[in-house]
């Protein structure tokens, strides 16, 4: 008979969960970019400039159109007792081997679920941004993000532990995350997970009068079974709504190892015997002077600072500026000034002018 009011308990939760079920709205964005590149340069490695991620050195200018950069989402919560349960969804396009293909396959992004307490607690799982350096910049080719010059996050599955104090004036929140690193055995994430330890992550932040969020972030993940091939890395980022006319975010970051659980560096893979470090920046200032007329710049650069061949690349460094014209409230027309320079240890830089014109509608 003692049963008997747990049982109750769990068929009165079971009932009001099967009868509230969230209603996902669709999001995203549908866009078209056309590129130039004034010498060669390399997106993911692959000789393209829909996404350039280094300059590669003299060469025949090139150009391109892509609409891989597209995206597709899918979000939406509703309420249960005392909690509320959501999820989220998110594909793009693209692809480092058929961005410009007009049959490109969907790519999920993000895909995960959560549950949210009243008192500010928060539990996701799924497929998320990394909790290390969590920002990325506003630019117009958003799929570079301005990794290998400064940025490093991206997203991997995980769960991830959130809680948030609204104390007013000040907004504090812990963020702790356990999820996917290795892939020293395979060309993707997963490969192996001979460590048997998932990698570890946490941020604390705090966001003052809700203009300015302020946070430090850490991570770190072990490989091989013996566990002496490790990554770990730190972060600081800054994100200032101040004004519409002055709005200011970047991050810092230092790491060793990093590209072994997929936090994109220059430098590469390390290995127990040589840990590839490394060490990097962006600062991106956004303005928006009249309601057709928006503007963004910023500056980024990663340097590898462990020791590495004289061929090899020691510096990546871009300034870039952008025009965005909104028309209406969904649509807009954006055009960007690239310039990008990659620097071996030993040799002449590389050096390159990149433009993207795009098109773009928001929904």
């Amino acid at each position: 008979m003692r049963k008997t009011p747990v049982l109750i308990l769990i068929a009165v939760l079971c009932t009001a969960g099967l009868a509230a079920k969230p209603e996902l709205q669709p999001y995203g964005f549908l866009k078209g970019d056309f590129y130039y590149a004034s010498n060669k340069v390399a997106s993911w490695l692959n000789s393209t400039p829909t996404a350039v991620t280094q300059a590669v050195g003299d060469g025949p200018s090139t150009m391109a159109f892509s609409a891989a950069h597209s995206r597709f989402g899918l979000t939406g919560s509703v309420d249960v007792d005392r909690v509320t349960i959501g999820g989220k969804l998110e594909l793009d396009f693209f692809s480092v081997y058929t961005n410009t293909n007009a049959n490109a396959n969907p790519r999920m992004r993000q895909a995960y679920a959560w549950v949210r307490m009243r008192k500010g607690l928060e539990l996701r799982a799924g497929q998320q941004w990394d909790v290390f350096s969590p920002l990325n910049p506003t630019t117009n080719n958003t799929n570079a993000n301005m990794w290998y010059v400064g940025n490093y996050g991206f997203r991997r599955p995980m769960f991830q532990l959130l809680y948030t104090l609204d104390l007013g004036s000040v907004v504090p929140c812990i963020q702790v995350s356990a999820g996917e690193g290795a892939k020293e055995g395979d060309a993707t994430l997963g490969g192996d997970n001979l460590s048997l330890t998932p990698m570890l992550q946490g941020r604390l932040s705090a966001a003052v009068v809700k203009i300015v969020t302020i946070g430090v972030a850490g991570t770190y993940a072990a490989f091989d079974s013996d566990r002496d091939l490790t990554a770990a890395g730190f972060s600081a980022d800054l994100n200032a709504a101040i004004h519409r006319l002055f709005a200011l975010k970047g991050e810092f970051c230092f790491g060793s190892n990093l590209n072994n659980a997929n936090i994109f560096t220059i430098g590469g893979s390390g290995s127990a015997d040589h840990a590839v470090e490394n060490i990097g920046f962006w600062v991106n200032v956004i303005s928006k002077p009249l309601d057709f007329l928006h503007v963004a710049a910023g500056v980024g650069q990663e340097q590898i600072i462990s020791e590495i061949a004289a061929a090899d690349l020691e510096k990546n460094f871009t300034v870039f500026g952008d025009l965005i014209i909104p028309i209406g409230e969904h649509f807009s027309l954006a055009g960007e000034y690239q310039f990008i320079q990659s620097s071996p240890k030993q040799g002449d830089a590389a050096n390159a002018s990149v433009v993207d014109i795009a098109g773009k509608i928001s929904f």
